[in-house]
């Protein structure tokens, strides 16, 4: 899974890179983090996961969407990364959740998500982000 998410971050434009590398968006990151209580567990994680899904998906386009959707992890292959984030651990810290997020953004700006687009929607939810 991670050569991919490699793969899919060097094919990235340059100012994606830039963000996805910024102090802003580790801060953006810490914010939510914070805000659920980290270190943080597998099912925190998941619903953190789901309530943005909830808030974005029906702001992406039917393409984008499917793309999104058909690129879903298997059970197996979510206990592969929370495994490996978490180094067997049961929660992970804001470091490890910040590589996680990042994985995620670049898959999603990977299958077309507008880069504008994505800090639009992240800044819109995580204001209102509680769980």
């Amino acid at each position: 899974m991670d050569k991919k998410i490699e793969q899919e971050f060097s094919d990235l434009p340059q100012p994606a890179k830039d963000f996805l590398m910024s102090d802003q968006h580790k801060k953006n990151c810490k914010e939510i983090f914070d805000k659920a209580g980290g270190p943080l567990t597998r099912a925190t994680v998941a619903k953190i996961r789901e309530s943005f899904t909830a808030f974005v998906m029906p702001k992406v386009s039917d393409e984008v969407r499917g793309k999104l959707a058909g690129g879903k992890l298997s059970d197996e292959q979510k206990d592969a990364v929370w495994s490996k984030m978490s180094g067997g651990a049961e929660t992970i810290d804001l470091p490890a959740f910040i590589k996680l997020t990042s994985g995620i953004y670049t898959h999603a700006l990977a299958q077309g998500v507008n880069l504008d687009n994505l800090r639009q929607y992240s800044d819109e939810w995580r204001g209102s982000f509680s769980l």
